[in-house]
């Protein structure tokens, strides 16, 4: 067995330990103090905006294989994200808005309105300057 490493400010820990960052959480009672939005929040905007990328799409009858040839995103990767099997990077989501032509600036805004009319508790936890740009 390796043996214990102490760090100065740290603590001491084996060097064949693999940190699961899986069960890494923050407590709830730390994030409404910090007025930093709940995690759950972050995940709802990001379902919401691809849905509303995918209602652009069925909307526009653009196919999986056209915005995959104006992205440069494969057909499978798109329908995993479509599907909610992968989480998509902010790289994949321009490729996807742009391979579709709409501005993901938009469709995040509108993304998150939607969340925030549906719990408008969760507008409490945003800082007051964010807050006040979204309209509700």
């Amino acid at each position: 067995m390796g043996s214990i490493v102490v760090l100065p400010n740290c603590q001491a820990f084996a060097p064949a330990t693999i940190l699961d960052y899986g069960k890494v959480s923050v407590k709830r009672f730390f994030l409404p103090c910090c007025r930093v939005p709940v995690p759950s929040h972050y995940e709802a905007v990001r379902a919401e905006i691809i849905r509303c990328l995918r209602e652009e799409r069925l909307r526009r009858k653009l196919s999986n294989y056209v915005v995959a040839q104006n992205s440069g995103v494969s057909e499978s990767m798109l329908s995993l994200v479509e599907r909610g099997r992968r989480n998509p990077t902010m790289e994949l989501l321009l490729r996807i808005a742009d391979g579709i032509g709409v501005d993901l600036a938009d469709v995040t805004k509108q993304a998150r309105a939607t969340v925030l009319k549906k719990n408008p508790k969760q507008k409490k936890s945003l800082p007051a300057d964010i807050a006040k740009k979204i309209e509700i």
